[in-house]
């Protein structure tokens, strides 16, 4: 299974009301570009601006 299939089986599990939120790294890109958000707000994450480490 692939990281994206397994944020899509994450997301099938979730309903439209949950926040998704993510840590800095990889994983912050693979969940924005993987999960299908379905309504503005639904995604927290610093933006790349906090630390790794």
């Amino acid at each position: 299974m692939s990281l994206f299939n397994l944020i899509r089986q994450v997301a099938a599990c979730l309903n439209d009301e949950a926040v998704i939120v993510t840590d800095v790294g990889q994983h912050q890109m693979w969940t924005a570009q993987a999960y299908p958000f379905s309504r503005p707000g639904q995604l927290l994450t610093s933006g790349g601006l906090g630390t790794m480490g």
